[in-house]
């Protein structure tokens, strides 16, 4: 019986210089001879903030797992973050995640977090990249369209260099849309006529707003906060420390309760969700920059596993495949571990890219539960609430009540939201135990933070 030959692999091509991309381009140097990365961007030298980066003001989060995928790629890398002047925080033990039933039980669950800003995370991963053999960037290079052949297989694509000023053809073994939330590949592949992926949503209607501290004093021993937005209150905050002895702070809200844009606005909101002391510590402390405001109205996963037709020659990676809310911090984790699924499938000789996808299914799968569980909690986030649904929902309020003075059941949860477990950990019989021994304990008030009424933003 004759076999189909593998294809070649002398060149892939990267859409997208971002984590995504990156983490992408770093497997693909494993197995290709020239990787290219294309970035509408001009790169930065350092950890600068770029256009194509709209959240990279914001705090970000390199979640448990992400950070163990991230020391597997690139041995050592911690050290460089520690070089660059990344900060970390002692697993949980030095982070305060209050939900409505008060602070957790603060347990060991992984390795020191690292903090730092997205740039820094994003400049340190960027050079450890290009440094590898074969790896090129191309920065202020727009794509215009992919190049399919005869046999439908996708050849390379057009790009449009913006010193040059005129398009050119690149061609390509494959490539990997590593575009970001936007999608490209939906309207190539409408354009090529296979269609569009179907989709899954989650209407959140989510804004967030940030600002830079040096904080006066401290909030105790924790260099990580996390305040939990709930059903009554729809506003939460997290805030971090980062490089240059800073922290950065983020507010976020659903729907009308949008956080402000005024900077007159940002510390009497956030005093109504936030600890006292952190509150303190900003408020005697000095703003290192101005309020910057984004808005992620929705998350959405492309289903690309189950087109009927997909080229052969495409990947689609990263927020191009799965965009989340970005407030749980999934996103480089996630995009992490879609990249241990692109090494098993390069190693598999399989060239159809949706087993690509059914790899990396698991992954998206996990941190899409734990996203649509928390927002649709919330009743400004318009949506579908079938009884599985609200029962879990409840389940869950009851898990957070027991994790607040039981550390089987905070250890057990903080390695979901780390991505180490899948969500169904959580319904393990030990654990639901647990959670129903605790629930039948005689009522106590919860160790909720000061209420008022928060200003709504425009």
């Amino acid at each position: 019986m004759a076999t189909t030959p593998l294809p070649a692999r002398d060149r892939a091509v990267v859409v997208g210089a971002s984590m995504a991309g990156l983490l992408a381009a770093r497997v693909l140097a494993d197995h290709f001879s020239e990787v290219v990365l294309i970035e509408r961007d001009q790169l930065p030298e350092g950890a600068e903030n770029r256009r194509a980066v709209p959240q990279g003001r914001h705090l970000h989060s390199l979640l448990g797992r992400g950070d163990e995928i991230l020391r597997e790629l690139f041995p050592g890398i911690r050290d460089d973050f520690a070089a660059a002047g990344a900060e970390s925080a002692l697993s949980t033990r030095e982070v305060r995640f209050v939900t409505e039933h008060g602070p957790l039980r603060q347990v060991d669950v992984t390795d020191p977090a690292l903090c730092a800003t997205r740039p820094l995370i994003e400049s340190v991963v960027r050079q450890r990249v290009l440094d590898l053999q074969g790896v090129v960037a191309r920065d202020a290079t727009d794509v215009t369209g992919l190049i399919a052949g005869d046999d439908g297989r996708i050849r390379g694509l057009t790009i449009f260099p913006h010193a040059e000023g005129a398009e050119s053809e690149l061609a390509a073994d494959l490539v990997v849309d590593a575009s970001g939330r936007s999608g490209r590949s939906v309207a190539w592949l409408d354009a090529l006529r296979y269609g569009r992926p179907p989709e899954q949503t989650i209407q959140s209607d989510l804004a967030y707003a940030s600002r830079r501290y040096r904080l006066a004093g401290s909030p105790g021993t924790d260099r990580f906060i996390v305040v939990t937005a709930q059903p009554e209150r729809p506003l939460g905050m997290a805030a971090g420390i980062v490089e240059e002895d800073s922290w950065v702070v983020t507010m976020f809200g659903y729907g009308r309760h949008r956080p402000s844009a005024a900077e007159e606005d940002f510390l009497p909101q956030l005093a109504a969700i936030a600890p006292p002391d952190l509150v303190a510590a900003l408020r005697d402390g000095e703003p290192l920059g101005p309020v910057e405001i984004h808005r992620t109205p929705t998350s959405i996963w492309r289903r690309y596993e189950t087109m009927r037709r997909f080229p052969r020659g495409l990947l689609v990676f990263g927020d191009a495949l799965c965009a989340f809310n970005p407030i749980y911090g999934q996103g480089m984790t996630v995009a992490a571990q879609q990249a241990l699924a692109l090494r098993a499938w390069l190693a598999s000789g399989n060239d159809d890219p949706r087993a690509f996808f059914r790899l990396a299914r698991p992954a998206v799968k996990g941190a899409w539960d734990i996203v649509a569980g928390a927002d649709l909690s919330i009743p400004e986030v318009a949506g579908p609430r079938p009884v599985p649904v609200r029962v879990v929902g409840k389940y869950m309020s009851r898990l957070q009540a027991a994790a607040v003075d039981d550390e089987v059941v905070a250890t057990a949860y903080f390695r979901v939201l780390n991505l180490l477990d899948p969500p169904s950990a959580l319904l393990r019989p030990g654990i639901a135990l647990r959670v129903a021994r605790h629930a039948l304990r005689p009522n106590r008030a919860p160790a909720r933070l000061p209420q008022t009424e928060p200003a709504v933003g425009n």
